[in-house]
């Protein structure tokens, strides 16, 4: 049984890739280049190293879901990516909050080449985001900060093994970290962002109270937010939110590339 449902994972994800955006035109030739990647993938015992967007790089830890979607389909988030991507020009700065292994940075900074301000709290997770940085020789254009981001200054609990899906718990686990958190405003240093991405499993509400006044400056132009069912595990609903964005003009829209 268990064999069964891998065959029928990997023939659903060679669906995926074949029909995703970026692959029109050249579907099969996707497929085999996805395959080739998944085999050496399993092969190998240390992390793989893809090609990524515009001659830049990704090392991909097995685990690291958010490197491996961009291994299968080119741009992983497919919308959000390609807006970053066409939003941000080289004389502008990005924030990624929640880098994980630093997929958003490495376009901004790599591919676009602007300066970047990426801030990861899990410490093996930040040593996969500043490999990353390192490998696309984009050091130079990127602050890396090994911080959670919150509604105010101290530590908090995270979970440590969960790669892109670590978030953070109200008490010290089995499988937990202590880290230092403090609000997007101080990390900032008054820098004001043109695009932040904010990604952190849930825990955006409390990101949005930490960043008062980087959403009241007029030179922010975009927050690019999940907004998912586990805001419920703070506390929190999917259109409350929204509403500290919306106090200082943000509105939300849908981006669709063409």
């Amino acid at each position: 049984m268990m064999a069964f449902n891998q065959v029928r994972h990997y023939v659903q994800k060679a669906r995926k890739v074949y029909g995703h955006p970026l692959h029109q035109g050249r579907g099969a030739a996707a497929v085999l280049e996805w395959a080739g990647r998944e085999v050496r993938a399993r092969l190998s015992r240390q992390p793989t190293l893809i090609s990524y967007v515009n001659r830049t790089r990704l090392v991909w830890p097995r685990r690291a879901s958010s490197v491996g979607i961009c291994a299968a389909y080119g741009l992983g988030e497919f919308q959000d990516m390609a807006f970053v991507l066409h939003m941000l020009r080289p004389e502008d700065l990005f924030c990624d909050v929640g880098a994980n292994a630093g997929v958003y940075t490495v376009l901004a900074s790599g591919a676009v080449r602007c300066q970047t301000v990426a801030i990861e709290p899990v410490p093996s997770t930040f040593e996969v985001l500043k490999s990353n940085i390192t490998i696309n020789e984009a050091s130079d254009r990127v602050d890396a900060l090994n911080y959670g981001v919150g509604s105010s200054r101290g530590t908090l609990h995270f979970t440590s093994s969960l790669w892109s899906f670590n978030h953070v718990v109200p008490d010290k686990g089995d499988d937990t970290i202590e880290v230092p958190v403090d609000t997007l405003d101080n990390l900032l240093q008054g820098r004001i962002p043109r695009v932040i991405k904010i990604d952190v499993e849930g825990f955006e509400g409390e990101v949005l109270k930490g960043a008062r006044q980087t959403l009241a400056d007029p030179g922010l132009a975009v927050v690019l937010m999940e907004v998912s069912s586990q805001v419920a595990r703070y506390g929190q609903t999917k259109e409350g939110l929204k509403s500290p964005a919306y106090r200082h003009g943000l509105r939300s829209v849908l981006v669709q590339p063409v």
